[in-house]
């Protein structure tokens, strides 16, 4: 379901890229690309440096980085086309991001802390929140 979510997310950020006929690719993506791919080296490295990797594991986390990283991509890059409140959509779905990536450290790379664990109860409801409220853009009533 969570997949499934990130599903629709790329695809309402995507719409409005194209309602708003901005281009896809600009400074967001790619930075976002970069981040992206930064997080899923730091997943990946330790994962397959195991004794024992666990390949179901790795497979299911990577699909789902795959997912997650085009949408928190399209996101960033909507945002840097729109620019404003709107950065703060992308806050949030660094946020997201980081969420995923603790409980990622845990699933892959065998890293358990109760202190970064609560981290992921701070930074998914703040950053749906983010998202939701800022995807949007902040309107002021005239």
């Amino acid at each position: 379901l969570f997949m499934v979510a990130h599903v629709l997310y790329l695809a309402a950020f995507a719409l409005r890229i194209r309602r708003a006929r901005k281009p896809l690719v600009n400074w967001g993506l790619i930075a976002a690309l970069v981040i992206v791919v930064v997080a899923g080296a730091s997943l990946l490295w330790p994962a397959l440096h195991r004794p024992r990797i666990p390949w179901l594991m790795v497979g299911v986390c990577t699909l789902y980085l795959l997912i997650i990283g085009a949408n928190f991509c399209t996101i960033w890059s909507y945002t840097a086309s729109q620019g404003r409140w709107r950065y703060l959509a992308a806050a949030g779905a660094l946020a997201f991001l980081f969420s995923d990536w603790i409980i990622g450290l845990g699933s892959l790379a065998n890293v358990y802390r109760p202190d970064l664990n609560r981290l992921i109860w701070w930074c998914y409801p703040i950053g749906q929140g983010l998202i939701l409220l800022f995807g949007e853009g902040y309107r002021r009533k005239k």
